[in-house]
């Protein structure tokens, strides 16, 4: 489910902060932002969807939660299904050139 993609994201992303970090995240009062509660970009809400790319990253990466990343799944099979259709209409445009062939 998108909430434990969320979950485990945040999770990892809080678990990657060194001790400076935290000191400079408590010091600048950014916990809320950076918590282990928020998930793929910072969101606060499992069912929300904002930043493609954040989620697509998150998918691909193989951490944590990332299978469970549908939104992330989605947009790869997105830009899978244009990718193959850009080649389908570079094929048809090509010309039909008997030298192609041999």
């Amino acid at each position: 489910s998108m909430e434990a993609a969320h979950r485990a994201y945040g999770e990892t992303r809080w678990n990657l902060l060194t001790d400076d970090d935290r000191s400079l995240m408590e010091e600048r009062k950014w916990q809320r932002a950076l918590s282990s509660e928020r998930g793929v970009s910072g969101i606060r809400h499992s069912r929300a969807v904002k930043c493609l790319h954040a989620h697509l990253a998150h998918f691909l990466s193989g951490e944590a939660g990332s299978a469970h990343n549908i939104v992330g799944k989605w947009t790869m099979q997105e830009i899978n299904n244009l990718v193959l259709e850009r080649e389908k209409q570079t094929q048809a445009n090509r010309p039909n050139d008997a030298s192609d062939k041999i």
